[in-house]
């Protein structure tokens, strides 16, 4: 039986994990330890098949002295997490290594659509997490009202039909003073760069509206590719007929928007009615040494 903060060696890959919240977390290095207060001279050896039977959650990674010397997303995305502390959620995790790396003092749970990897469509590979809440953003009814200190996400927002309800749902659910952090990937850095930006005016549309099959059909039309069952698909290797098919049953997972910093600024300062955020900061790809390293950019917002 593990205890709370157990620190745990895999005899069999040498692998450290922390015990924390109940679920196993990996430690991927000794300085990550070291920013986390763990003290890795007390771990205690253990089988794998041990191991195997406690759930999963972010690893521990470590983060850099200054934001913009992040080299990697993940160190960025720990940099930006690390002074959260409390009760919060990830929407949309994928897999262990990609799920958002929250400090350790953090109670954290995850929400999806799907239940570990059981129909996950990402091609994401290792362990997953245990999902405690099969939902979507588009709904979180299951998430009591002011309730959270944080809620992060990474490459979830453009996958909501109505980003801006998503927005609000976020609001909701923290509590004053809570903290929303999310990784947006920029179109002009991936297959969405033949696209058009969406504008407010569309995001306000689908906000008013957000299973309107028209625009559904449009944002289709400017896929280059789209994820059908559990695999991508190009376009131009798809029938109009199989298209719309999948989209009647719901079968389909696709960026329905693209964003920009400067354009998800826009959203946020023209939505300010909806959610009243006391701060929101955006952080383009410029920020780091590395530009190049990254697709994405972040929003921080402040309830």
């Amino acid at each position: 039986m593990f205890l709370e903060n157990d620190i745990l060696r895999d005899k069999s890959n040498g692998k450290i994990y922390i015990i924390s919240n109940g679920k196993k977390r990996w430690i991927k290095s000794a300085q990550a330890a070291l920013q986390n207060q763990i003290h890795l001279e007390y771990a205690v050896d253990c089988d794998k098949t041990d191991l195997d039977m406690i759930p999963s959650a972010a690893t521990i990674e470590m983060y850099k002295s200054e934001l913009s010397l992040s080299e990697t997303p993940i160190q960025a995305r720990a940099f930006l997490g690390k002074e959260l502390y409390g009760k919060g959620v990830e929407c949309g995790p994928g897999s262990v290594e990609a799920s958002f790396p929250v400090p350790v003092r953090c109670k954290i749970k995850y929400l999806d659509r799907f239940y570990s990897n059981e129909g996950c469509n990402q091609g994401y590979e290792g362990d997953f997490p245990d999902i405690d809440y099969i939902s979507t953003i588009n709904d979180m009814s299951c998430i009591d009202d002011e309730s959270l200190d944080f809620i992060v996400n990474c490459h979830v927002i453009e996958h909501s039909r109505d980003p801006i309800g998503a927005l609000q749902r976020f609001y909701t659910k923290l509590k004053k003073g809570g903290i929303l952090i999310m990784a947006v990937p920029d179109k002009r850095y991936t297959f969405d760069l033949p696209r058009q930006i969406t504008s407010v005016k569309h995001l306000i549309l689908d906000y008013e509206d957000p299973y309107n099959s028209s625009r559904d059909r449009q944002h289709l039309e400017e896929c280059n590719k789209i994820w059908i069952g559990d695999t991508y698909k190009m376009r131009q290797d798809m029938s109009e007929e199989e298209i719309f098919g999948c989209l009647e049953q719901n079968t389909i997972d696709v960026h329905w928007h693209t964003f920009t910093p400067k354009s998800f600024k826009k959203a946020l300062k023209k939505t300010r009615r909806i959610a009243k955020w006391k701060s929101c900061r955006i952080i383009d790809r410029d920020t780091f040494v590395n530009p190049d390293a990254f697709i994405e950019f972040y929003v921080v917002c402040k309830k």
